[in-house]
């Protein structure tokens, strides 16, 4: 038997990796339907305008959504971008690649760092450093 999946378990999943209740409500709402306008989602979701306009906006920004424009109408039809998705995702990559260069930095220009922090900043760019290697594999096999 197919479970329905509700929007609030998007709320809720989104939230626990540091998003809006919004962003999971607006994200679970937009990804079952083709597109839809600001008004509609202000309605259905019972948010508040603002709320949308701020979380549609850095959901733009960070690549999760499109819009269209239909002929004759002046609305944007927000819509969940997979090609956007993954622009979004090689920017999040390149913010990998400034956060190494950042630990470098630290690494080469305070002395008072303890050996046990030099450890700690040597495994989390070791860590970046594979999550770019492998993350970039990741998105040729997949294109």
């Amino acid at each position: 038997m197919k479970r329905k999946v509700d929007i609030i378990e998007y709320a809720k999943f989104f939230n626990e990796m540091g998003y809006t209740i919004a962003f999971g409500k607006i994200f679970g709402y937009l990804i079952s339907f083709n597109s839809r306008t600001f008004e509609e989602i202000v309605h259905d979701l019972k948010l508040s305008k603002g709320s949308v306009s701020m979380t549609l906006k850095a959901m733009m920004q960070n690549g999760y959504l499109d819009y269209t424009l239909k002929p004759g109408d002046r609305k944007k039809h927000y819509k969940i971008s997979f090609s956007n998705w993954q622009s979004g995702l090689k920017k999040r990559i390149n913010s990998s690649q400034q956060f190494v260069d950042l630990l470098h930095g630290t690494l080469q220009h305070n002395s008072n760092l303890s050996n046990e922090q030099q450890q700690t900043i040597q495994k989390l760019i070791g860590f970046e450093q594979l999550f770019q290697e492998k993350i970039d594999e990741i998105i040729s096999e997949f294109e």
